[in-house]
């Protein structure tokens, strides 16, 4: 008859509701709630940068590597690949960028291989300290300072360790941080906008060779005797990183204990010495 007829059919329907149910329940994601998570999102933004921030590297890259990118239709820039150093072209070769390209800075991201090759091969220069192309320490003249003031970058590494089920386990997450220091006799610490409009600076003019390695020494030399303000700000971070995780984690209604600990000595990637030019 018709019931015994439908009776496989309705079998089916509620194993398929019981199935859509438990995915339900394994995706709860759905009961986060937008407001609560986007501080966190405007977090990510604000670190993984904007498409001005891509623009502006690759334009300053690019012009620093021999290749400055000219105009093309539509407010695009036209790159030249056989322009760049055969090192770099080899590798961007290998990334399928051998031929004139035209860049769409509103379309270009920051993971586009053009954007990590350059990145990459900028780090590693940097890091073998024999070339004027990227350095790791340098001093200049600007007007956007009145006293010496230093910027140092910072890589700061923590251990994220947390229990679930009861089983533990532990990941680490790195940021970089910049800390800038106005002043040596009664130093002033900035933070903050301070700091990224100081990254953003003109140099006005160069310092001798000597005079360049004696203000690099003198910051170095102050950094020295300031560990626990390098400390202080590792442990700052991680109190940070782990309030953000909490309130994710309590968003999505998830249990579980967590902590978080800054991994010492804090990494100095960099030292750059701003002087005013008016001396």
């Amino acid at each position: 008859d018709a019931e015994a007829i439908l009776a496989p059919l309705q079998a089916q329907w509620r194993d398929a509701l019981d199935k859509a149910k438990a995915n339900r329940t394994v995706f709860a994601q759905r009961r986060i709630r937008p407001d609560e998570v986007l501080p966190e999102w405007h977090k990510q933004q604000q670190a993984l940068g904007t498409q001005d921030d891509v623009q502006r590297f690759v334009l300053s890259a690019c012009a620093r590597l021999g290749a400055p990118l000219g105009t093309a239709r539509n407010g695009q820039f036209r790159l030249l690949p056989q322009r760049l150093p055969e090192a770099l072209r080899l590798r961007l070769a290998d990334e399928g960028i051998s031929k004139t390209l035209n860049l769409d800075f509103t379309e270009l991201h920051r993971s586009h291989p053009l954007v990590t090759t350059l990145a990459e091969h900028l780090l590693e220069t940097s890091l073998q300290g024999d070339s004027g192309l990227a350095a790791r320490c340098a001093a200049t003249l600007t007007d956007a300072v009145d006293v010496v003031t230093t910027l140092y970058l910072l890589r700061l590494r923590h251990q994220l360790s947390y229990v679930r089920r009861r089983e533990p386990f532990q990941v680490m997450a790195e940021e970089t941080v910049t800390l800038a220091v106005k002043g040596r006799s009664q130093p002033e610490w900035l933070s903050g906008d301070a700091v990224s409009a100081l990254l953003e600076c003109t140099p006005s003019g160069n310092l001798a060779p000597e005079a360049v390695q004696r203000e690099i020494r003198a910051a170095l030399e102050f950094l020295h005797v300031q560990p626990q303000r390098l400390e202080d700000l590792a442990r700052e971070r991680a109190a940070v990183l782990l309030a953000d995780h909490e309130r994710v984690r309590e968003a999505a209604r998830d249990v579980g204990q967590y902590s978080v600990s800054p991994c010492l000595p804090v990494d100095v990637m960099g030292i750059y010495v701003l002087l005013p030019d008016a001396l």
